[in-house]
């Protein structure tokens, strides 16, 4: 990781990857037919370093598996410091048995336990992260 005093520093995808383990909440951008959706969800990241999270039927779900990429962001501001994260890529539903038992495993559980059995995957073709501030390292 480069260091600065100022300004914007350009992050490799190892510590974009870490910087997503830190966090549990992100947003879902999806756009379909000029209109941009953003949803927050909480998410997982898969061993492959694919954001994971459920959702239920609805405008969400199937908006994610319509569109040919979404765009998944996650950040932080503190102190003197902030990053920033986003994975581009296809997202897919997950319909093989194993995707419930996937996201128990990584502790996904939605905020309100109202039937979002649905798991959908953000596959992570593109990953970009800036750090900013005064005094990143």
């Amino acid at each position: 990781m480069e260091r600065f005093t100022a300004g914007t520093t350009v992050l490799d995808r190892e510590q974009a990857t870490e910087l997503l383990r830190r966090k549990d909440v992100g947003r879902i951008v999806i756009a379909l037919g000029g209109d941009a959706e953003i949803f927050p969800v909480n998410y997982v990241l898969s061993e492959a370093g694919n954001v994971l999270f459920r959702t239920g039927p609805g405008s969400k779900l199937a908006s994610a598996v319509v569109a040919q990429e979404v765009a998944f962001e996650v950040d932080e501001v503190g102190g003197d410091q902030a990053w920033s994260v986003i994975v581009r890529g296809p997202a897919r539903v997950r319909t093989d048995s194993s995707a419930l038992s996937v996201t128990d495993a990584l502790s996904l559980r939605p905020f309100i336990d109202d039937g979002k059995y649905e798991v959908v995957e953000v596959l992570a073709e593109r990953v970009t992260a800036r750090g900013f501030g005064r005094t990143w390292s």
